[in-house]
């Protein structure tokens, strides 16, 4: 059996009301990946993690996306046993038969051990078209969550497909293209927005698209939903204001902000004169990240990534509803 690759896509997706879009160097999930094999005239099963009994690395609801020829994308033992994963999933594509199998203890598979100790039940679902995984797909893109009925012997199942997490970062220097880069590699969708052309040429040469700010007020709130996470990185601090007013106003996930604690009191009071509440005030990280004694641009983008991480909503989800 041959794994392969999430292809690496090109940091440019699309536009969002005139803002590119840098998609994640890994997709969050993997039904574009399903999507293109089918079109290519693959078959494929999909498998997904349905129950744990005991521990394991991967949580339920984790997938691996498998051909004909074994080939296979995803994780869901950690490297324990996808080979035999991949086996089964050939096997239940010939069969044209949806399964679910189990692996570890009390399993029939004798010579598949999980070194938890753990046994662990799996989903094989060949039997899906590929207007099914464009649908899905579809909810995504629009930033909707989708959800796909898993039925087996052990009951039914729903998996719930979150919109991939997205950074609105704004700011200039190193600091900025550290961070736009860091969060590509870590998961999320990135906008830029940098504060000059200088920011702009550098973040292009990492491979991240960006725009310039713009000297008139641009409507940042369409931009944030749920699944959003704002950051500014001004060193003046003039320019964040009316973007911080604008981004309160909205679900955003996380917000924070560059500064001295000194300069963060400042901000809140800019912002209070402006008529915010203490409530909305109180949703500002500031000064922004994780308190890890980072002094580099690089590390202050880990310390940002790390907060932003803590505070993600764990969106996706496997309910067994029957």
């Amino acid at each position: 059996m041959q794994q392969t690759s999430n292809q690496t896509v090109h940091h440019l997706q699309n536009t969002v009301h005139g803002f590119p879009v840098n998609i994640p160097s890994r997709a969050k999930h993997l039904l574009g990946d399903a999507i293109k094999w089918l079109r290519q005239g693959d078959q494929i099963a999909l498998l997904t993690l349905v129950n744990i009994e005991g521990s394991a690395p991967y949580p339920p609801g984790s997938q691996m996306l498998v051909n004909q020829r074994g080939e296979y994308l995803g994780q869901i033992t950690g490297g324990c046993a996808e080979v035999a994963l991949a086996d089964q999933a050939v096997a239940a594509i010939g069969q044209q038969a949806n399964t679910v199998e189990r692996y570890g203890l009390n399993s029939p598979y004798f010579d598949i051990q999980l070194p938890c100790g753990s046994g662990i039940d799996v989903h094989f679902e060949v039997a899906a078209k590929l207007a099914d995984y464009e649908e899905l797909h579809a909810k995504l893109l629009r930033r909707e969550s989708a959800e796909q009925q898993l039925k087996n012997r052990l009951g039914v199942f729903k998996r719930v497909y979150a919109p991939a997490e997205r950074l609105l970062v704004f700011g200039q220097g190193p600091i900025l293209a550290s961070l736009a880069q860091l969060a590509r590699f870590s998961g999320f969708e990135v906008i830029a927005v940098a504060q000059d052309a200088n920011s702009v040429a550098r973040l292009n040469e990492m491979g991240v698209s960006a725009v310039e700010l713009s000297t008139n007020k641009q409507d940042y709130q369409q931009i944030c939903d749920k699944h959003t996470a704002v950051v500014s990185l001004f060193h003046e601090h003039e320019f964040e204001t009316d973007i911080l007013r604008q981004v309160l106003a909205t679900e955003a996930f996380y917000i924070g902000a560059l500064g001295s604690r000194r300069t963060h009191e400042q901000r809140l009071e800019s912002l209070q004169s402006l008529g915010l509440s203490g409530a909305d005030l109180d949703k500002i990280h500031g000064p922004v990240g994780l308190d890890i004694g980072a002094n580099t641009p690089e590390q202050i983008a880990v310390s940002v990534i790390a907060q932003l991480i803590e505070k993600l909503p764990r969106a996706d989800a496997l309910l067994n509803v029957g």
